[in-house]
């Protein structure tokens, strides 16, 4: 636990020490891993998928080519499979949301 030194005459001071500290000891950000190697990806695997930096779609891999140069994913919500080539200008993000049985505990 981080000592807290606190002045009366600014009781604010308190408030956002304690906020930074609590903030800083709970580990509740998902845990994002680019994916360069689509090999590297299983199926099942929570992706995200980002053009120039804007999230464009969510879902599951649902299969690499032997080559690596296409990935198919199931988008989230019932949106359909989506098929995505290495020259897309696509970029993939593994996704592992708090709470997940895969994600590793700190």
């Amino acid at each position: 636990m981080t000592n807290v030194t606190t002045h009366t005459s600014k009781p604010e001071h308190k408030t956002l020490e304690l906020a930074n500290t609590r903030a800083s000891s709970h580990d509740s950000c998902p845990r994002e891993d680019p994916v360069s190697n689509w090999i590297l990806l299983r199926d099942g695997d929570p992706v995200q998928l980002y053009s120039d930096g804007t999230l464009v779609a969510e879902g599951k891999a649902d299969g690499v080519a032997f080559n690596g140069q296409f990935l198919w994913i199931v988008e989230d919500h019932g949106r359909g499979r989506r098929l995505i080539g290495a020259d897309d200008g696509i970029s993939v993000t593994r996704y592992l949301p708090y709470g997940s049985p895969n994600r590793p505990r700190r």
